[in-house]
C-alpha cells in the first residue's frame, strides 16, 4: 500500500502530491490511534487551549506529516532539482564559516516541516554531512525510504550504531546532522514548555568534546512543497556551569527552549506522534480534549 501510494505520487508534479498527502492525513490522522498521544502532546503544551484549538493543531500536525510523507518521491526534486526555488536559505553567514573548512560541526534540528530538509543547503554548500536517522519498524518501508534518501547525497547513521559513530564523523572532519527534539530513554530531565522532559545531551557533549560548534537550524513550510532553512548562531555555554556535564546540560536547555520557541510559532508543523513527557505528568484527560 505505501508503496503504490509513494508511486502515485511520484506520478503527480511535486506540490500536487504534498497536497494530497496533506488532505488524506487531515482526514485519516484524527481517526487513528495514535491522535491520542498527538492531543496528549497538546496538553502538555498548551494547558490553556481549549480542546477545539487543540483539535484544530492535531489536523494541522496530521496534515504536515502526510505533506512530507507524500514528498519522499520528490526528494531530488525538492533539494536538487529545484532546491534554488523550493529552500530559502536564510542566515548564511552561520552556515558560511563551515564551507570548505574541514572541521567538525554539529547542526541540531527539529522534526519541523520536512525533517528530510536540514541538510540539503548544507551539503550543497559542499559541506561533507552525515544525518543521525531512526530506523523504520518495518524492513520494506525502511529500504524505500533509504532509496530515497539518497537524493540528499550525504551520508547516513542510524541511532541505535552508538554514540561512537558520531565520534568518527567528527573525527572525520565532518558535519553531523541531529534532530535530538523527541523523547529518549535514560535521557537528562530538561524542561520543555515548561515540564521537564527526557531528552538527549549528546548534540552538547559532542560539541564539547570535540571543541566544535553547535549551529541550531530551522525549518519551517512556506507553501506546498516550499521550505525555508533558517541558520542560527553556534549556542555558547553561558552561566556558572563548570564540569562538562553541567555545561552539557545547560547547551541542551538552551536548544530545547528554542525548539519551543520554533514549535509555539508553528505548533501544526512539529511531529509529535509518540509521547513526549513523563506519562506521571498529563496535563489534561483524554476526555477533555475530545
Amino acid at each position: 500500500m505505501v508503496a503504490t501510494f509513494w508511486g502515485f505520487c511520484y506520478l503527480l508534479p511535486v506540490d500536487r502530491a504534498s497536497r494530497l498527502g496533506r488532505r488524506i492525513m487531515r482526514f485519516i490522522g484524527p481517526r487513528t490511534h495514535k491522535n491520542h498521544q498527538v492531543l496528549n502532546n497538546l496538553g502538555m503544551m498548551f494547558p490553556a487551549k481549549t480542546a477545539a484549538e487543540c483539535g484544530d493543531i492535531s489536523r494541522g500536525i496530521w496534515g504536515n506529516f502526510g505533506a512530507t510523507f507524500a514528498e519522499y518521491p520528490h526528494l531530488d526534486c525538492i533539494i536538487h532539482g529545484q532546491a534554488e526555488e523550493r529552500i530559502k536559505v536564510v542566515g548564511q553567514e552561520y552556515l558560511s564559516p563551515y564551507i570548505h573548512a574541514g572541521k567538525a560541526v554539529i547542526f541540531a534540528t527539529a522534526h519541523l516541516a520536512n525533517w528530510e530538509i536540514p541538510g540539503s543547503p548544507i551539503i550543497r554548500a559542499g559541506i561533507p554531512a552525515t544525518a543521525v536517522y531512526s530506523p523504520q519498524q518495518n524492513p520494506f518501508i525502511e529500504a524505500m525510504m533509504q532509496r530515497m534518501r539518497r537524493a540528499i547525497r550525504g551520508r547516513y547513521v542510524r541511532k541505535d550504531m552508538g554514540i561512537r559513530q558520531l565520534y568518527r564523523v567528527l573525527a572525520d572532519g565532518r558535519a553531523l546532522v541531529i534532530l535530538p527534539d523527541q523523547r529518549v530513554e535514560r535521557g537528562k530531565a530538561v524542561p520543555f514548555f515548561g515540564v521537564d522532559a527526557e531528552t538527549t545531551d549528546s548534540p552538547a557533549r559532542l560539541a564539547l568534546k570535540y571543541h566544535c560548534d553547535l549551529v541550531p537550524v530551522r525549518i519551517e513550510r512556506l507553501q506546498d512543497a516550499h521550505f525555508q532553512a533558517t541558520f542560527y548562531p553556534p549556542l555558547k555555554v553561558t552561566g556558572d556551569a563548570r564540569t562538562i556535564q553541567e555545561q552539557a546540560v545547560q547547551m541542551t536547555r538552551s536548544l530545547n527552549a528554542l525548539f519551543e520557541s520554533w514549535i509555539r510559532e508553528r505548533p501544526q508543523e512539529w511531529l509529535c506522534l509518540k509521547r513526549r513527557w513523563p506519562k506521571q505528568r498529563p496535563a489534561r484527560s483524554l476526555s477533555d480534549l475530545g
